[in-house]
């Protein structure tokens, strides 16, 4: 009998410990960045509205992550020409860093860079918290600014930045399964100031042989691109 409450004892300070336990950050960034894992490129076709003005154009965007490089194109309702855009890690905005670095680079060194220019590079001591993001759950580390990643999933699903640096906030509603395991945000919000947008990935790709028809383009000097690049790109 005593030895049975004992078994019983041991099984119920087990669950408890393992209910209560919380990852360390280290942990979920590890864990975030090893589905990533021999990923060398994504191509995505997207929709982006501005939301309060309701203007609408698509982004054609390509990451090749063995150098980090960014390209995109640009064009209109109409599907006129709106301009490129070309970027490096170094030039990335700060939502660009959490989106396009933290979001879905395989470099892990890459990631950490981006995480500490972020504010929300966990140190030793740091702990990570749940918390509760629409009707999902996520965990969650920082204090002037925050990141977020999925519970179970271990996604990065958003970032808000530190008073001092303006107010910018990004969340990623919904995810496209690309490749076998690689998922791409889909559905993401984005909120600086008085500036927001709503972007919805249409199509995408991964470890494609390069096109650069698409990327070809002049810069764009149109007002509605130039918001959202600077902001995201």
């Amino acid at each position: 009998m005593k030895k049975l409450l004992g078994i019983l004892l041991l099984g119920f300070f087990s669950v408890s410990d393992a209910s209560a336990y919380t990852p360390p950050p280290s942990f979920i960034l590890a864990r975030s960045i090893k589905d990533r894992k021999g990923l060398r490129s994504i191509e995505w076709t997207a929709r982006i509205t501005d939301t309060k003005s309701q203007v609408t154009f698509k982004e054609q965007l390509r990451i090749e992550y063995p150098s980090g490089r960014l390209f995109t194109s640009y064009s209109g309702p109409s599907d006129e020409p709106w301009g490129s855009h070309e970027a490096d890690p170094s030039t990335l905005s700060r939502l660009g860093r959490f989106w396009i670095t933290v979001g879905l680079d395989p470099n892990g060194a890459r990631v950490k860079s981006a995480l500490s220019e972020l504010g929300v590079l966990p140190e030793e001591s740091s702990e990570s918290k749940l918390t509760k993001v629409g009707k999902s759950i996520a965990w969650t580390w920082g204090e002037q600014a925050r990141i977020l990643f999925g519970k179970d999933s271990f996604l990065p699903v958003g970032y808000s930045s530190r008073p001092d640096t303006g107010s910018e906030s990004i969340l990623v509603e919904s995810f496209m399964l690309a490749g076998n395991q690689l998922q791409v945000p889909k559905g993401v919000q984005v909120t600086a100031g008085s500036a927001s947008y709503r972007f919805e990935v249409r199509s995408v790709k991964v470890d494609v042989p390069n096109k650069s028809a698409p990327f070809s383009q002049g810069k764009t000097d149109n007002a509605w691109v130039k918001g959202w690049v600077t902001l995201v790109r």
